[in-house]
C-alpha cells in the first residue's frame, strides 16, 4: 500500500478499534433494549407506570444476547448467500456446462434461450 493509505489504517488490536467496537455494540444494545421495553410495555400496560431506567438493567442482558444472536444469524445468512453465488458462477463458468453463456468459439450455444447474440448487443450499444 502507498504511504497515504497507511495513515488511515487502524490495527484491530488498537485502543481505537476496541473503543469503537464496544461503543457500537453498546449503541446497538441500547436500541434493542429500548425496543424490548416498548414491546413489554405494549404487552403489559402496567409497566408504563415503571420508569424505563428501572427496566433497562433487567433487560440489558437479553438485549446483549439478542444482538449476538442477530449478528451470528446475519453472518450465517451472508456466508450461505455468498456460497450459493459462488456455486452459480462456477457452474455457469464451467466449459461443459449447458448453462455456460458462450461456447469455446465465443458464440451462443444452440437452443439457447438468449434472444440476442453478442454482435447484436454491440450493435445496439453503438447506436446509442
Amino acid at each position: 500500500m502507498g504511504e497515504g493509505l497507511q495513515l488511515w489504517r487502524v490495527e484491530l488490536g488498537s485502543p481505537y478499534a476496541r473503543v469503537m467496537r464496544s461503543e457500537l455494540g453498546a449503541a446497538v444494545d441500547r436500541r434493542l433494549a429500548g425496543l424490548i421495553i416498548a414491546r413489554l410495555r405494549r404487552s403489559w400496560p402496567l409497566l408504563k407506570l415503571v420508569p424505563a431506567s428501572w427496566i433497562v438493567p433487567i433487560v440489558a442482558p437479553s438485549a446483549r444476547r439478542l444482538r449476538r444472536s442477530l449478528s451470528r444469524g446475519a453472518a450465517g445468512v451472508t456466508v450461505c448467500a455468498g456460497a450459493v453465488i459462488v456455486l452459480i458462477i462456477l457452474r455457469r463458468a464451467s466449459p461443459g456446462s449447458e448453462h455456460a453463456p458462450l461456447d469455446q468459439a465465443g458464440t451462443l450455444p444452440r437452443g439457447s434461450s438468449v434472444q440476442w447474440s453478442v454482435a447484436a448487443l454491440t450493435a445496439r450499444f453503438d447506436d446509442l
